[in-house]
């Protein structure tokens, strides 16, 4: 059992202005995902361009882990030690450069010469245009680089340029559908131009990171005041937690995928912008939080690290259970006022289920974050392993059974079952606990609020609907919230931002 010791915290000051910064840009982006996935793709596509075009994202963000190879959590976990020195850091950086480089290379050659084997390994769907494997190989290539240089970039606390980035692929990926759409270019052309898109992403972020944090090529090894192989042990871990991971989150598309077709998988792809607007928080803290919790554990500092676990979990629980609230309140009419809403209402219950288990997920803070950068880093192995196999076990049992919905109920256990283990662990070992009484308040709020918008009679005309119900029950909840201070960060970023513009706070103290 670990006590803790109060040093003077700088924590959560830099991650509050970075990641609400980073939320700025991120929750602008949302506007144009809501275009897109609301309009564009359900008018523009069929179920099954759709599918295809989510089972390339999906899978390129499950094997491009494989390729970083670690190395961008091990960058994170060993810089505070070489930060002060430059030529220790020039050896760093470069080590973690060439191995990805080096498995850039290995990946793309054995995909490319051995492409019918590789691509039939991930989907027995033969209706793929030839075109999707060749971008599927490219993109997890770009993709890879760009994860490193994310990591990178997070050394410095800078996460809202390339959450600027990310955003490009909603002007991006909309453009080529609408140039389809118009017959301008084949739908092979939307997929040759999406990984052209990524070369130029890769590009831009390797650009960004290095205008940070640059560095000189220096293989002295020597000069680590840490053993390579420790490193490189952490590295293999991690990887190893990235597969149990993909297994865990992104394996459910492409099961899906090759149990149902790509059908099924348009109407599971579409339904996961909901759950990426309410994860968006969590990415940005995360990033932010990652290189201070690596920080801390080098300072053996569990004061600081319980406070950012606390606060983490609090703020993401009030953010996400505020975000759900709002999209069940006007789902029906989202339905009804989208092209093919019919279509698409078959995701409906497949939406509610993929929103709570994210809520679910998130209100247990950055227990990964916190594990993975510790000395206890191999254990997240065991956990993913156990719950790698639960989803994948789940997904074969429930999706012939249920369909979609059966993977969401496969999502759902593996969640709760991961965080479970999570929590457990860091309880016992650290007393490191990230829940308070005041999360039964906002779950109790959130339920008030949805109760409150079934209660009350709807009109006949969806547009106001969806202004009056999920817009107002938004208002509803997140002032309750602030008055409340239920998320005391969140408070304090909307004060300094009242004070600033002349308004007087309000919310009790």
């Amino acid at each position: 059992m670990y006590t803790f010791r109060t040093i003077v915290p700088k924590s959560m000051g830099l991650i509050a202005r970075q990641s609400f910064k980073a939320a700025t840009v991120t929750y602008a982006g949302v506007a144009l995902g809501v275009v897109n996935s609301l309009y564009i793709y359900t008018k523009m596509l069929t179920v099954d361009q759709l599918g295809e075009i989510t089972f390339l994202h999906t899978t390129v963000a499950m094997l491009a882990p494989l390729i970083v190879f670690g190395l961008g959590s091990a960058l994170v976990r060993f810089y505070p030690e070489v930060k002060e020195d430059s030529r220790a850091k020039d050896v760093l950086f470069t080590i973690v450069f060439s191995l990805v480089l080096l498995n850039v290379v290995l990946f793309s050659s054995v995909a490319l010469i051995f492409r019918e084997q590789f691509f039939g390994w991930i989907t027995n769907e033969e209706s793929f245009l030839l075109a999707t494997s060749f971008a599927l190989v490219g993109m997890t290539c770009m993709q890879a680089f760009i994860y490193l240089s994310t990591s990178m970039a997070s050394l410095n606390g800078r996460i809202a340029v390339p959450s600027m980035l990310v955003q490009v692929i909603k002007v991006a990926q909309p453009f080529l559908v609408i140039l389809f759409y118009f017959k301008v270019i084949s739908f092979e052309m939307v997929v040759h131009g999406l990984l052209i898109y990524y070369i130029i992403l890769a590009i831009v972020y390797i650009k960004y990171s290095l205008s940070l944090e640059s560095f000189g090529i220096s293989f002295a090894v020597g000069k680590l005041p840490f053993n390579l192989k420790s490193m490189l042990v952490f590295a293999f871990f991690s990887v190893l937690g990235s597969v149990g991971g993909a297994l865990t989150n992104q394996i459910d598309v492409v099961m899906v995928t090759n149990i149902l077709g790509k059908y099924e998988t348009g109407l599971y792809g579409w339904s996961l912008f909901f759950i990426t607007v309410i994860a968006i928080p969590y990415s940005l803290i995360g990033a932010v939080a990652t290189p201070l919790i690596s920080q801390y554990w080098q300072d053996e500092n569990y004061y600081e690290l319980d406070k950012i676990y606390k606060q983490s979990s609090s703020t993401l629980f009030v953010i996400s259970l505020g975000l759900f609230v709002s999209i069940l309140a006007g789902i029906d009419e989202l339905f009804t006022i989208m092209p093919k809403g019919d279509e698409y209402r078959l995701a409906k219950s497949l939406v509610v289920l993929l929103c709570i288990a994210k809520v679910i997920d998130l209100a247990t803070g950055l227990n990964n974050q916190i594990i993975a950068m510790s000395k206890s880093y191999k254990i997240l192995l065991v956990f993913l392993t156990m719950t790698a196999m639960s989803n994948i076990g789940l997904n074969i049992l429930f999706i012939p059974i249920y369909g979609i919905e059966g993977s969401a109920f496969a999502t759902i256990v593996s969640i709760v079952l991961y965080n479970g283990l999570k929590f457990m662990f860091l309880k016992l070992k650290y007393n490191l606990n990230p829940f308070s009484q005041k999360m039964i308040t906002t779950l109790v709020l959130g339920f008030i609020v949805i109760v409150l918008t079934y209660l009350v009679p709807r009109l006949n005309f969806p547009w106001i609907n969806i202004l009056l119900f999920s817009g107002g029950s938004f208002v509803i909840y997140f002032l309750s919230v602030y008055v409340l201070r239920l998320a005391p960060e969140l408070n304090n970023f909307v004060n300094k931002q009242f004070i600033r513009i002349g308004i007087k706070p309000f919310d009790k103290k």
